[in-house]
């Protein structure tokens, strides 16, 4: 008894275009998994930019608020890569407090990217202060 039978034309393997047509498939699978990484990427930057801008903006809101004596006054500048300006304006609290030594400030922060990082944060506060 022979062990080894004969093979036909039709079964000796795959064809150049079952080949051709399996890499593909391949390659279109590559490009997909490596472009889910660049965007997952890009998402983690933008986060990290996101959570920065939020730091610095409640870094100069508590410098802000801790100042002894508070007045109307707008100042700016820029710290790693972002631009920051606080904005201090007196409230009209005539009517609603009774104190005419007490009075209230809005104090707006605002942190911007640069050109190379995007995005903008924007805190806002009220400081009450005795005169």
């Amino acid at each position: 008894m022979n062990a080894y039978r004969d093979i036909s034309d039709e079964e000796r393997g795959f064809t150049l275009l079952e080949v051709m047509a399996s890499l593909a498939i391949l390659g279109f699978g590559i490009l997909l998994v490596i472009e889910l990484f660049s965007r997952g990427l890009a998402t983690a930057k933008s986060v990290q930019d996101s959570t920065a801008m939020a730091m610095l903006a409640g870094e100069k809101m508590s410098e802000t608020l801790s100042r002894k004596n508070i007045t109307e006054v707008k100042e700016s500048g820029s710290d790693n890569g972002f631009s920051w300006s606080v904005n201090i304006s007196a409230l009209d609290t005539q009517g609603a407090i009774d104190n005419p030594k007490l009075h209230a400030y809005k104090v707006v922060i605002d942190v911007a990217g640069t050109t190379r990082r995007k995005g903008a944060f924007r805190l806002t506060s009220i400081k009450t202060v005795i005169e």
